[in-house]
């Protein structure tokens, strides 16, 4: 039975069935231990399948069982092959030492990697620290830090999860998946970390900040910008908090809370990031830009410019009129109220140019509008018969701050 099971063995090997032949051997030997030609092949295969101690086992087996039998190359050829095993198994041993002592080395380089932006680089040292250990939780829940920067969505979200099956009650961690989630447009499910987190003692400032981004993505500005201005108010330093809330203000059409970015790009500038400082300068000139309205004088009545004007929410009630900064009150003509079909409402008196008062009738107007400089629910006087051009007057360019140039006039939101 011991010598079919042995040539069995045999065919197993030619054909690389080598976890056959393992088990057919170790019949072999289990029936008969004195087998000793079933040592030498069951050493071969052994090794093959990195048992390499246990190849070495049957290796001096076989030469202790035919201490006679073997020719002298064949016990030259067997010794050479078991040093060639025991340098196999010293080299392992080295290369794991040297793992253990390069795996924090790997990772603090990978930490500084990402402090500078170089994540492909980054991840090339974490990969390798998880080669070395593959449950080491830090380094995964870095690394899925780097994936979720790098677009790798999948990636980062199954790294961080691994990093909390290992450790659940880590903070940190939950952090960090509060983080991928917003990479990959998971607002609500941020939200509900971030807010886990601060139930928690210690510093809320980056809570709120991280918070304040998952309200962005949800469209809820008015929570976003409560928490970018309870970020700010715990630490008035921070730049990041300063850029989302004037972005939150520009998107709200809040052109005051866009100069957020002047200081924003000052904070920037203090911490020697000069990129994030250009950035942000640049959307503040976007947002004050934005805060000018440009209109071009259509054309001059004695050097007082003359601008279109539309009244009553643009119903193609188009108007030129004289910007009056003399003027108190706004304006029109006669033939004006009649075609806009105001009722009169009151009566004021005004001064008029050739220094006489006189008496005019109000009348309300749902809005007066310069491009997008409006004013609505504005009561302007209407003119008699011996007024032939409308004022645009100070009810309306108190609102702005306005600038009249050669051939365009701004208004300048306060």
């Amino acid at each position: 039975m011991s010598q079919a099971d042995y040539q069995k063995a045999l065919k197993q090997i030619e054909t690389g069935d080598l976890a056959g032949a393992l088990q057919s051997l170790d019949r072999v030997i289990k029936k008969n231990p004195k087998f000793a030609q079933a040592y030498r092949p069951r050493a071969q295969v052994r090794a093959k399948l990195q048992d390499l101690k246990g190849a070495i086992a049957d290796y001096k087996e076989a030469m202790r069982l035919q201490p006679t039998a073997m020719s002298f190359g064949e016990r030259i050829s067997i010794q050479s092959q078991i040093i060639d095993l025991e340098n196999a198994i010293a080299d392992t041993r080295l290369l794991n030492s040297a793992n253990h002592l390069s795996s924090p080395l790997f990772f603090e380089e990978a930490r500084g990697k990402v402090d500078r932006g170089e994540y492909s680089e980054a991840l090339s040292n974490l990969d390798l620290v998880l080669q070395m250990q593959p449950d080491r939780a830090e380094a995964l829940c870095q690394r899925a830090q780097v994936h979720a920067h790098l677009g790798n969505a999948a990636s980062a979200v199954e790294d961080i999860a691994r990093a909390l099956q290992l450790e659940p009650d880590n903070r940190e961690f939950r952090l960090a998946r509060g983080i991928v989630r917003l990479s990959v447009g998971d607002g609500s499910g941020a939200i509900a970390d971030f807010t886990h987190l601060m139930q928690f003692e210690g510093d809320r400032t980056r809570l709120f900040l991280h918070r304040g981004h998952g309200y962005c993505l949800l469209g809820d500005l008015d929570k976003a910008f409560k928490d970018y201005s309870n970020a700010i108010a715990m630490c008035d330093r921070d730049a990041e908090a300063f850029a989302s809330r004037a972005g939150v203000a520009e998107a709200s059409g809040d052109i005051e809370g866009a100069a957020d970015f002047q200081q924003a790009a000052a904070l920037w500038l203090n911490q020697g990031n000069w990129e994030a400082h250009k950035r942000a300068i640049a959307q503040a000139k976007k947002a004050a830009e934005a805060s000018i309205i440009r209109v071009p004088i259509k054309y001059r009545w004695g050097g007082v410019p003359i601008v279109e004007v539309v009244l009553n929410n643009g119903c193609a009630f188009r108007f030129d009129l004289l910007l009056d900064t003399g003027a108190s009150r706004t304006l029109i003509t006669k033939q004006m109220a009649e075609f806009l079909k105001i009722v009169p409402s009151g009566t004021c008196q005004s001064m008029i140019a050739d220094g006489s008062v006189v008496t005019f009738d109000l009348g309300w107007v749902q809005s007066l509008a310069v491009q997008t400089a409006v004013v609505c629910n504005i009561k302007i006087a209407i003119g008699d018969n011996r007024i032939t051009y409308g004022l645009l007057g100070q009810d309306f360019l108190a609102r702005y701050n306005v600038r009249i140039l050669e051939n365009q006039v701004e208004f300048h939101t306060r």
